[in-house]
């Protein structure tokens, strides 16, 4: 049974929750307008790097999701108890990072009238100024409220949802609510229920027709592991010497011989947590 946030979320515990959004306006906003019969699947690759970006700023571990044409599904679990051992600086920093803004890469942006296809790249970004991270440090009350909000779920999906709204407004040249309500979700407070919600996630492409296979389901958890998992094993056929760790570890330090497009498939889903 699903119950209001407010009775099933705690932001100060270790919680995993199933969350999930609708758009509205039009019931497409992330695949074919019925008006205009432009394809906007190509927006859907905009949330998933946004969904990486926030994952990077908050203690919210992302362990699935699932981004269809009309909502989104993913499993998060809150970390306030990594938030405790953040500095302040830290905390700072990465609150004023959760505001980002997408910045185009391609020269040919936007929607598509001719070809009816949406075609945007680029990618998310934010360099919070020294002057507002010392101006919030100075703030006690305010940083109370940040270390909170950093491994707050509802902190998360805030900074996910509000971001998309206002980008893909202004592309339409529109006002109002892009998404309907909140959000919806579901504590999963059992291994059973935790398992229950991670197949429903993964499956919600092939049970909705729009995708053949798990392969198939783009701009999900499920496909970025499966993609992860294949190269990592055409790695492990070539190469007997050295192992996957060393060779994450070699990265990271940045003395790694692998070519990065190589790295970039084998570790495509390191941000997601198991």
């Amino acid at each position: 049974m699903t119950k209001a946030r407010g009775d099933s979320m705690d932001p100060l515990e270790v919680e995993i929750h199933h969350v999930w959004s609708r758009v509205v306006q039009r019931a497409m906003l992330l695949g074919v307008d019925p008006l205009t019969l432009i394809d906007y699947a190509g927006r859907r690759s905009i949330v998933e790097q946004l969904i990486k970006h926030q994952a990077g700023v908050f203690a919210v571990d992302v362990a699935n999701y699932s981004i269809m044409g009309n909502h989104l599904h993913a499993i998060l679990r809150s970390r306030p108890d990594i938030v405790a051992n953040w500095s302040d600086e830290e905390c700072a920093f990465r609150y004023k990072s959760a505001w980002p803004t997408w910045l185009d890469t391609a020269e040919r942006a936007g929607p598509t009238y001719a070809d009816r296809v949406y075609q945007r790249q680029g990618s998310w970004d934010r360099v919070p100024s020294d002057q507002a991270i010392e101006c919030l440090l100075e703030d006690e009350v305010a940083m109370a409220r940040v270390r909170v909000f950093l491994g707050s779920i509802s902190g998360f999906m805030a900074r996910v949802k509000e971001p998309l709204a206002r980008l893909f407004n202004k592309e339409c040249d529109v006002n109002g609510s892009y998404w309907a309500k909140r959000y919806g979700n579901r504590m999963l407070e059992s291994h059973e229920e935790i398992i229950g919600g991670n197949i429903y996630v993964d499956l919600n492409h092939v049970r909705a027709n729009a995708a053949l296979s798990l392969e198939e389901s783009h701009c999900s958890g499920i496909r970025l592991r499966l993609m992860a998992e294949r190269a990592r094993e055409e790695w492990i056929e070539e190469n007997t010497t050295r192992s996957l760790d060393r060779i994450y570890q070699d990265h990271v330090n940045g003395s790694t011989d692998v070519p990065v497009d190589q790295l970039n498939r084998m570790f495509a889903d390191a941000w997601l947590v198991p």
